[in-house]
C-alpha cells in the first residue's frame, strides 16, 4: 500500500522574539479581524485595498519581522521578498495585500511585509475518517461543532492546490509538498512545517468492518499516544479553569455567557481571553489565560497565582462590543487594551499591590493614562490563588504614589472609602 502522507504538511509560524527572549509580534489595534466587509480566512479576492488600509504596531526597538508571521488577530503575514517569490512559482494562490508597520512612538516605519490572504479554501476532509465533536457533522456545518485535530484529508482533492485551508477547519494553512520544498531551499524565515498532521487518505485505503481506514486509525492512534503526557497537562489546566471560574463567581457574581475570544493564544503572542460579569452598577472583566495551573503562571507577595480584573461603570450592553463609538464598545477598548499590557508585564516581573503604571502620551489607546493595581480578594485557602484588580487613576494621584508609594496611596482610598461608607449610613438613618 502507498503511502501519501509527506505529501501535505501543514505550515505554522515560527514567532520572532526580541532581544529578551519576549515575543516580537505584529498587532493592528483594535484587534482588527475583517477589512471592508472582508474576513481573512474566507478566501475571497479582497477588492480596494491599499497600502494605509490597516497599519501594524510593532514591539519598540529593533525591528525582528520575519519572512513569514502570524499577526495577534491571526493573519499571515509576508515579506515583500517571499511575496514577489511566490507569485513568480505559485501564481493565484495568495493575494498579497502590503501595508505599513512601526512602533507607535513612530521612530521607524517599514513598507516591507503584505497581509497573505490565502485563495483556497476547499472542501477536501474526510468524513468518512475525520474526527469531529460528538460525530456530528450536521453541528460542524452550521458551525457550533469542531472538526478534532488532527484533520484527515482527501488526497485527490489537496493534491490539486499548492497552498490552502480547509472548509470547516479554516485556521490551519496547509500546503503541497513541492511548495513545502520551495520555500525551504529558498532561505526564508518564519517557519517550519508541523512534523504531524495533517493525515491524507486516498481512495486505495483499505478498509476496516466499519468502512474506516485502517491506516488513519493506526496513524491517529499513533499521534493519539504522542500527545498523552500533553493530554494529561490539558486535563490539569482544565481543572484549574474550573476552579478559578468558580472563585471568580463566588467573588464577581454571575458569569456572562459573552466571552471573547483571541484568535492567537495569549501565551503564543496573541491577546486575552476576557469573561464578563455584569452587576446593577456596571460590570467586570477578568482574565483566566494567565495562570494555567496551581504550578504556572504570575505570583507575588499576596497570591500564589492569580488572574487580573477590571471593573466599569457602564451599562453591560454586549450587542455594542464592535462599536467603539458606543459608551460599552469604547470602554471595551480601553480594557482590552489596558488588560493586555498589564498581562505581559505580570507574565514577566512580579507585580505586588501599590505598583503603577504610565503610558507615554503616543501609546494606542493608553497613551497619557495611569494605572495601579491591587489584591481584591483574600488568598484561596486551598491553592492561594487571588484576583489583582486594575484602576486608572488620575495624573495628581500617580505623582502621590511617586511621592509617597502606591501602597499609602491604596491606604489612603481605604480610609476615604470607610468614611464615605459611615456617611451614607448616617445619612440614610435620616
Amino acid at each position: 500500500m502507498k503511502s501519501f502522507t509527506k505529501e501535505i504538511f501543514q505550515l505554522v509560524d515560527v514567532c520572532p522574539r526580541d532581544r529578551s527572549g519576549a515575543f516580537w509580534n505584529l498587532e493592528f489595534p483594535p484587534m482588527v479581524v475583517s477589512w471592508n466587509g472582508h474576513w481573512f480566512k474566507d478566501g475571497r479576492l479582497v477588492e480596494g485595498w491599499y497600502e494605509d488600509a490597516v497599519r501594524g504596531i510593532c514591539p519598540e526597538g529593533e525591528d525582528r519581522a520575519t519572512d513569514f508571521m502570524i499577526s495577534t488577530n491571526g493573519w499571515s503575514i509576508f515579506s515583500r521578498r517571499f511575496a514577489e517569490s511566490l507569485e513568480k512559482r505559485f501564481p493565484n494562490a495568495i493575494q498579497f495585500l502590503p501595508f505599513i508597520y512601526g512602533p507607535s512612538s513612530g521612530s521607524f516605519e517599514r513598507r516591507t511585509h503584505c497581509i497573505g490572504q490565502l485563495l483556497h479554501v476547499i472542501d477536501a476532509i474526510d468524513r468518512e475518517n475525520a474526527l469531529v465533536d460528538n460525530n456530528d457533522w450536521s453541528a460542524v456545518e452550521k458551525n457550533v461543532g469542531h472538526v478534532i485535530y488532527p484533520v484527515v484529508i482527501r488526497r485527490e482533492i489537496a493534491v490539486q492546490f499548492p497552498i490552502f485551508r480547509t472548509k470547516f477547519a479554516e485556521i490551519q494553512i496547509y500546503a503541497r509538498h513541492d511548495f513545502r520544498d520551495f520555500v525551504t531551499v529558498s532561505g526564508f524565515s518564519g517557519f517550519r512545517f508541523q512534523e504531524h498532521g495533517p493525515i491524507v487518505t486516498t481512495n486505495e485505503e483499505p478498509v476496516g468492518p466499519d468502512g474506516k481506514s485502517l491506516r488513519v486509525k493506526a496513524e491517529i492512534k499513533s499521534i493519539y499516544s504522542a500527545h498523552m503526557a500533553q493530554n494529561e497537562i490539558q486535563s490539569e489546566q482544565k481543572k484549574w479553569f474550573k476552579r478559578i471560574t468558580n472563585y471568580m463567581r463566588k467573588h464577581l457574581g454571575t458569569e456572562s455567557k459573552l466571552v471573547t475570544h483571541s484568535i492567537v493564544p495569549f501565551g503564543f503572542g496573541g491577546g486575552l481571553d476576557l469573561y464578563y460579569f455584569p452587576n446593577e452598577n456596571g460590570f467586570a472583566v477578568a482574565t483566566k489565560d494567565l495562570s494555567s495551573t496551581d504550578n504556572e503562571g504570575p505570583r507575588n507577595c499576596v497570591f500564589n497565582r492569580y488572574e487580573l480584573v477590571m471593573f466599569s461603570r457602564t451599562t453591560f450592553e454586549p450587542e455594542q462590543f464592535n462599536d467603539d463609538q458606543t459608551p460599552f464598545g469604547s470602554a471595551m477598548v480601553l480594557i482590552n487594551a489596558t488588560l493586555e499590557q498589564i498581562g505581559q508585564h505580570a507574565l514577566r516581573t512580579e507585580m505586588n499591590p501599590g505598583d503603577t503604571f504610565a503610558f507615554p502620551e503616543n501609546t494606542p489607546v493608553l497613551g497619557g493614562k495611569f494605572f495601579i493595581v491591587d489584591a481584591l480578594t483574600t488568598r484561596s485557602k486551598s491553592d492561594g490563588f487571588g484576583l489583582m484588580v486594575v484602576s486608572e487613576i488620575g495624573k495628581k494621584d500617580f505623582e502621590f504614589c511617586q511621592e509617597k508609594s502606591g501602597l499609602a496611596y491604596l491606604q489612603s482610598q481605604s480610609a476615604n472609602q470607610k468614611v464615605q461608607e459611615n456617611n451614607n449610613k448616617g445619612q440614610r438613618r435620616y
